[in-house]
């Protein structure tokens, strides 16, 4: 277990814990009662706690205290995809990087080759070719026909 922090609330001085296994609680510096942190759900996608009237998401504070590479800013995810499930074995660390390459609008876009020049993106390859990315998809199913593009070999790689 690692301590998160102790504070004071109402005259009684707490300690909070994380284990490495998700489990949150708080423990009385008089008495040494441990009191269980209950764990909501928000929207569905990932656990929080409630902590000095503050909200934490609990695989950040696993992550945080108990993973190597952990910095601000990274993203945290459950591998088995169960966003109770907190435990310092089913999280993985995404850094920025990482994270845009996997779920950001290049991650999913495909590559297109116009007259020979490869684009990384159809939103790169309608901006170098001076139409909306909208109209080279509509051009290349077929659906339009542009004067810009006409005469252009046009390929998705």
């Amino acid at each position: 277990m690692a301590v998160l922090w102790s504070l004071v609330d109402s005259n009684k001085k707490y300690d909070y814990y994380v284990g490495n296994n998700g489990t949150c609680f708080r423990r009385d510096i008089v008495t040494l009662v441990e009191y269980p942190v209950p764990v909501y759900l928000k929207k569905g996608i990932f656990a929080i706690v409630w902590i000095n009237k503050r909200v934490y998401t609990l695989k950040n504070l696993v992550a945080k205290h108990f993973m190597r590479g952990y910095c601000p800013g990274y993203t945290v995810k459950c591998i088995d995809g169960n966003p109770l499930n907190c435990r310092e074995k089913n999280l993985h660390i995404y850094s920025q990087k990482e994270n845009g390459e996997m779920y950001g609008w290049l991650g999913s876009s495909q590559k297109v080759s116009v007259d020979g020049i490869e684009y990384r993106s159809m939103r790169q390859a309608a901006s170098a070719n001076f139409v909306d990315r909208h109209t080279l998809q509509d051009y290349i199913s077929g659906k339009y026909q542009h004067s810009l593009l006409d005469g252009k070999d046009i390929t998705l790689c």
